[in-house]
């Protein structure tokens, strides 16, 4: 390749590429979290996934009645059963009510199997149906009314799942993307150069050249006009500045890395024909201040995807300057979850679980 490329591009160290939702989980606690209700049971479930073992814990209130439940459903990062906005989240559902599953990702905690940070989404997707399978099969479970809450990468993640199963019955997304995996991190990193105070000329172009190299990089085709683009972006002084993670390098070889090897299984995942097979309710919730999904564009596709379908049954929230965590910035300069998020969750769910 004719092309001068920083020399750590050459080499793709292991943490140079997060082609993903960059994702932390708050820290903060729910409104909810303390609320007096029922007894709360706990129960340890382990199931099998394809190959891998997948160990969760159902939260459901210590009632004789059987439970609605929801299958909560990860971000990108490794996350386990034990984190504090999970456990919290659980609570929140089976103190209202709605029982919650929640789990170990593959490859995370007592979970076996591999870890991928940006994997094939169907592989999560299938694994959020085989708890549905099991949760069925659970005595205290109304296997009529399972739905799934996802969060950022558990955005694509629950509605896909949904397509594959008619037992999930409704769907939460929050910070879900409208968008394909390759536009959403396209936006993502295109507000990362912002951030670092790139002019918005720069911010363009550096956009235009990945978005052609990254085409190639998933598609495999396109390579001369990325090639082209790539040796013109080369000759600006800021050029050595920019982080090109993936860079335009020879795409067998990039995908055989591993940050890489599922590049093209994740990017290639498009959205809007999930929705539009959906005929289930969808609780769609955003922050507009999110800089990682662009929300006006993803509000757009779900609405255009509901109305292709004729499927009435989508709900959308967006909450005034709320973050991709559905956070506002306070007068202290903290951040705390929007005024209404966690009701307007609840008030939708449980109006869903009585229908």
């Amino acid at each position: 390749m004719h092309t001068r490329l920083p020399s750590w591009i050459q080499t793709l160290p292991p943490l140079s590429f997060l082609f993903l939702l960059a994702f932390s989980i708050p820290v903060q606690a729910n409104p909810f979290e303390n609320q007096e209700g029922p007894p709360l049971q706990r129960r340890e479930i382990n199931i099998q996934s394809g190959k891998v073992q997948l160990q969760g814990t159902l939260v459901y209130p210590a009632s004789r009645s059987l439970h609605p439940v929801v299958v909560v459903t990860h971000g990108s990062e490794a996350a386990n059963r034990k984190v504090p906005y999970y456990q919290d989240l659980a609570r929140m559902f089976a103190t209202n009510g709605i029982a919650a599953l929640i789990y170990d990702k593959r490859g995370v905690g007592q979970s076996t199997g591999k870890y991928v940070e940006a994997p094939d989404l169907e592989v999560p997707a299938r694994d959020v149906v085989a708890w549905v399978h099991a949760l069925k099969r659970e005595s205290m479970i109304d296997g009529s009314r399972i739905g799934v809450w996802g969060i950022s990468q558990g955005g694509w993640v629950g509605p896909l799942a949904a397509s594959l199963s008619p037992d999930i019955k409704f769907v939460i997304s929050v910070s879900g993307p409208g968008v394909s995996p390759l536009e959403q991190n396209l936006f993502d990193k295109g507000n990362q150069l912002r951030a670092e105070g790139f002019p918005e000329e720069v911010v363009k172009e550096v956009t235009r050249v990945r978005r052609l190299a990254w085409t190639y990089m998933r598609d495999g085709k396109g390579y001369q006009e990325a090639l082209k683009a790539w040796d013109e972006a080369s000759k600006n002084e800021w050029f050595e500045k920019i982080q090109w993670n993936p860079p335009l390098i020879e795409r067998s070889i990039a995908l055989r890395h591993p940050r890489l090897e599922h590049f093209a299984a994740h990017s290639l995942h498009e959205p809007v024909p999930v929705l539009e097979a959906l005929k289930i309710p969808v609780l769609a919730i955003f922050g507009d201040a999110d800089t990682i999904v662009p929300v006006k564009e993803s509000v757009a596709r779900f609405k255009q995807a509901f109305q292709t379908s004729g499927n009435p049954g989508l709900t959308i929230k967006v909450f005034a300057g709320a973050d991709h965590g559905i956070r506002v910035r306070t007068e202290s300069g903290s951040r705390e979850f929007a005024s209404g998020y966690w009701e307007a969750t609840l008030t939708w769910a449980k109006e869903v679980v009585r229908r």
